[in-house]
């Protein structure tokens, strides 16, 4: 027995030696992992943004990290309940990284990379709203509008995703979230000239949203209904907003085009016979199957 008890004692020894080594090997690695974080840093605070960059990329690559990445995503993932310092990292690294293409002015790339970093951490106001802000300056106003009521979920007092959002679901047509928004603006301001311009103007479009969402306002000062705005500062609200319309109906015509490039017969339709016709039918068809991509 005594014997036995040694050979317990013995394992639990090795067990516990274990444990420590790669308690002490992940403590390096993510020691090394924050070390190379702030390196990039700091070449980022010098203007030294390709370096950053470079450093900030070549991280996703580290063990740390992965392990990390690896956590985001599930469907019951909740960065507040995990309790792994790679994630913060990881939220850091895409935010930063955002930052500097922003700086190169590189608008899409520093979407995504706002995208990567909501995706581990959703929480934070400021980070939707530079999204929207990004994504109103690509014309990509349903992302736009997307970015600025997330901000909104996160602080609803945040004023500047207030006063995008108004003049976003106006351009997209979306005026029932619009009067949402723009009640939340007037309980807090009655004043607020670009909200009582905006309600104007889509209960004179639609006079049937008024009975609608009557109670939206229930807890707004009456003067909103006797206060005027100028007209050139409500021209200026609605023409902004009119602007963005143009633009995302014109990019849409011009995708559709794109998209939809009418075919037209490769060879001249002659003779005017039913056999010449059909083998053109017969050509156009092979040419628009086989085409890389297909037409």
């Amino acid at each position: 027995m005594l014997r036995i008890s040694a050979l317990n004692d013995s394992s639990c020894s090795e067990d516990d030696s274990q444990k420590i080594e790669l308690t002490k090997t992940k403590e390096a690695k993510e020691a090394e992992a924050f070390a190379a974080y702030n390196k990039a840093l700091s070449h980022q605070h010098k203007g030294s943004t390709l370096h950053a960059e470079k450093l900030l990329r070549n991280l996703f690559d580290h063990p740390f990290l992965k392990e990390a990445s690896n956590l985001v995503g599930g469907d019951d993932y909740q960065p507040q309940t995990l309790n792994h310092p790679g994630l913060h990292l990881l939220y850091s690294i895409h935010k930063n990284l955002a930052s500097i293409l922003l700086q190169r002015g590189q608008l899409q790339e520093a979407i995504a990379a706002y995208i990567e970093a909501v995706k581990v951490d959703s929480s934070e106001v400021t980070v939707w709203f530079k999204m929207g802000q990004v994504a109103k300056e690509l014309h990509n106003y349903p992302l736009a509008k997307i970015c600025f009521q997330q901000a909104l979920q996160c602080n609803p007092n945040h004023w500047p995703s207030l006063d995008n959002a108004i003049t976003v679901t106006f351009a997209l047509g979306d005026y029932l979230t619009c009067l949402e928004n723009i009640s939340t603006a007037l309980e807090k301001d009655c004043t607020y000239p670009k909200g009582l311009a905006f309600r104007k103007q889509i209960l004179s479009e639609q006079p049937s949203l008024e009975s609608l969402t009557k109670e939206l306002f229930i807890y707004c000062d009456p003067k909103i209904h006797m206060l005027a705005v100028d007209a050139e500062e409500t021209k200026e609200y609605i023409n902004e907003a009119l602007k963005f319309r143009a633009t995302r109906r014109q990019m849409i015509l011009e995708h559709q085009e794109k998209e939809h490039q009418p075919l037209t017969f490769r060879k001249p339709l002659t003779p005017f016979t039913w056999k010449n016709v059909g083998e053109q039918l017969i050509d156009l068809y092979d040419f628009a199957v086989n085409s890389n991509p297909p037409k």
